[in-house]
């Protein structure tokens, strides 16, 4: 694509495609904690911390979209060289699933959506098509700030469970690395529920339990069958 045009498009606030890549439309504004276990559901490390204040937060937060009936809106906020994602994966198949990762590649913030396998944690980007829309974005020294709207996730408030990680990763070359998972849901979780009754709710109010991460994953073995949309 002519880089007059993808400059163009960009400053009329579209994505564009760049060899299989979404370059993410400027995004503007703060991604915080503000609602967390009210409004939406929320899971960061470390535990408690406020992307809006600065320092080292990997953060996500989700939430009904309230231009569709199948969505779900998502924040998600990170420190990182190379990319952070959200990955989903399903109590039937947590060996594989979606990842949705926001990188930072020169002045340009890509976006994909990825094929997530434990076996060696790699992603493979796969075609968008209309799985996610309106795709904002932005770096600045190594904070990567991003939304979006993941469509057909739910046919109901009642049927959105994934278990939900957060994880980081290298770019290199348009290529994404080995994702290194941060924090993972403890078993799975209703995105549209900030008091999903299957999470235990700490002391201080109602937020999903999470597992950090430190090196070391244990996974449970299951269907080769990734998440669906």
């Amino acid at each position: 694509m002519d880089q007059r045009l993808s400059v163009a498009l960009l400053l009329l606030g579209l994505t564009v495609l760049v060899d299989g890549q979404t370059v993410a439309a400027p995004f503007t504004g703060n991604i915080t904690r503000n609602g967390c276990g009210a409004t939406k559901f929320c899971i960061e490390t470390p535990t408690g911390c406020d992307p809006a204040s600065g320092g080292n937060c990997l953060f996500a937060s989700t939430a009904i979209d309230t231009t569709s009936t199948t969505g779900i809106s998502f924040n998600l906020q990170g420190n990182s060289s190379g990319y952070i994602a959200a990955i989903l994966t399903t109590a039937d198949n947590n060996s594989m699933g979606d990842a949705f990762v926001c990188a930072q590649n020169a002045s340009d913030t890509l976006f994909y959506r990825a094929l997530y396998s434990s076996n060696g944690s790699s992603l493979s980007p796969q075609i968008l098509n209309n799985a996610v829309g309106n795709i904002t974005g932005t770096t600045m020294n190594n904070v990567i700030k991003c939304a979006f709207i993941v469509r057909n996730l739910t046919r109901s408030r009642a049927l959105a469970q994934y278990s939900i990680s957060l994880a980081v990763g290298s770019l290199v070359n348009g290529q994404l690395g080995t994702a290194t998972l941060r924090v993972q849901s403890n078993g799975t979780v209703n995105l549209l529920n900030t008091n999903s009754t299957n999470t235990t709710a700490p002391s201080g109010g109602n937020r999903p339990a999470f597992v950090a991460m430190h090196g070391l994953l244990v996974l449970v073995a299951g269907l080769l069958v990734g998440v669906q949309f």
